[in-house]
């Protein structure tokens, strides 16, 4: 399960500011490779152990916000479908896909 909603995922602020905070110990590598004992196979496997959840953590936050919005936009295809002459709901689609590419 990602660290994140499902209403995140459309409000691309907040989200980034969610991956920026995903990034912090990613942001400060040099400063805890320092305070580090690197003789201490126990302490550099923990701080391994710690970037490893991190980049799951991330990516599967990542991996949840695409397909949350795949399948929306799929369902709104389906709804278009329906009604092509829904000029709101092609809007919508456009901005849900922009949204997932970036």
């Amino acid at each position: 399960m990602p660290a994140i909603a499902e209403t995140t995922c459309y409000n691309l602020s907040k989200f980034r500011a969610t991956m920026k905070s995903f990034r912090v110990l990613d942001d400060n590598i040099m400063l805890r490779l320092n305070e580090t004992n690197t003789h201490a196979e126990a302490a550099c496997a923990n701080f391994f152990n710690e970037l490893v959840a991190a980049y799951q953590k991330r990516d599967a936050s990542i991996k949840f916000c695409l397909e949350t919005m795949d399948k929306n936009i799929a369902v709104k295809k389906e709804k278009l479908y329906q009604d092509p002459d829904d000029y709101t709901l092609k809007d919508s689609i456009m901005t849900d896909e922009s949204k997932a590419r970036i």
